[in-house]
């Protein structure tokens, strides 16, 4: 399945609310498209791990979410196959979500280890929403769900205090 991919900035001026743009990596170059969204008043939004952790939280008790698998700036094959078996855990009983955001703020407040990349999915009437969000700010959503989970990743994290 193709995703379509979008991107969050923030708002250059006093109020800072964070605005979802569409990115199109076969129509746009990158830095291109961050040079006009920076001369049209906004700035390139970075997800931080603080940021992706309560993301995760969100996604998975609010918005019944389930996490698929979480990447890691460094290359680590033992941190990512205890990365997953926690996943599994969580996916076999949902109380255990709290020992998976537990080891992922020791990783990044103890260790440094950012987080790269979340992906998430749901079953929603038959279909399926797959959400990867980056660190980079590029989220990518199947299309039929893109403007309205883009628009909920967007919300949940301008409600957030960063």
């Amino acid at each position: 399945m193709q995703l379509k991919k979008g991107k969050i900035f923030r708002r250059a001026d006093a109020n800072r609310k964070l605005v979802w743009k569409v990115y199109d990596e076969n129509k746009d170059d990158y830095f291109e498209f961050i040079a006009k969204q920076n001369s049209d008043g906004l700035i390139q939004f970075i997800v931080s791990s603080r940021i992706m952790i309560e993301l995760i939280k969100r996604l998975v008790t609010k918005e019944n979410f389930n996490i698929k698998e979480i990447k890691f700036m460094e290359d680590d094959e033992s941190l990512d196959t205890d990365i997953k078996e926690l996943i599994e855990d969580v996916q076999d009983n949902s109380s255990l979500l709290i020992d998976l955001l537990e080891k992922l703020h020791c990783l990044s407040d103890d260790n440094s280890i950012d987080i790269k990349m979340i992906h998430v999915s749901k079953r929603v009437d038959k279909s399926s929403i797959v959400v990867y969000i980056q660190a980079n700010g590029i989220v990518s959503i199947d299309p039929t769900h893109f403007n309205s989970e883009g628009q909920l990743i967007t919300d949940l994290i301008g409600n957030m205090q960063w």
